[in-house]
C-alpha cells in the first residue's frame, strides 16, 4: 500500500487510471493540467505532482507541469481530507484551506471529468500520512 504523496503514491494513481476506460472515454477532446502542491508535508518538504489530461490519455505525474492550467496548494492535512474524502474540495477552498490559481473557469468547464477523476484515488489503497 503506497503512502500518500509518496512517489510511489503517484504511480498508483497513474496505473488506476490507465486501467479505468470510463476516465478514458470522459476526457476524450480535453485538454487540462491540474498541479497540486502541497505544503509542510512530513518531511517539512513541499510535494508537487500533477495530473495531464489530454484528448483522452490520463497520466499522473510526479513533480511540477510545465504548463498548469490550474493549481490547488494546500497543506498535508487538508489533502488527506480531500483525498480520503472527509471533506470536499468545495469545502476545502470554503474554509480558505485551498487555494486555487490558474485558469478556475476550467474547473468549471470539466466538471464531470474531474468528478470522474474521484473514481482513480478511490482504487488506490493509500496509507494515510503519519
Amino acid at each position: 500500500m503506497p503512502e500518500f504523496l509518496s512517489p510511489e503514491w503517484v504511480r498508483a494513481l497513474d496505473d488506476a487510471v490507465r486501467d479505468n476506460p470510463g476516465v478514458t472515454a470522459a476526457t476524450t477532446g480535453a485538454q487540462l493540467t491540474i498541479e497540486q502542491v502541497v505544503t509542510n508535508a512530513s518531511d517539512d518538504t513541499d510535494v508537487v505532482w500533477h495530473v495531464e489530461v489530454n484528448d483522452g490519455t490520463v497520466r499522473f505525474r510526479t513533480g511540477p507541469a510545465t504548463d498548469p492550467t490550474v493549481r490547488f496548494t494546500t497543506d498535508q492535512a487538508t489533502a488527506w481530507a480531500v483525498t480520503s474524502g472527509t471533506t470536499t474540495t468545495q469545502a476545502a477552498f470554503m474554509a480558505g484551506d485551498l487555494r486555487v490559481g490558474g485558469d478556475t473557469r476550467a474547473l468549471v468547464d470539466h466538471h464531470d471529468l474531474l468528478a470522474g477523476l474521484g473514481d482513480v484515488f478511490d482504487a488506490v489503497d493509500t496509507t494515510p500520512p503519519g
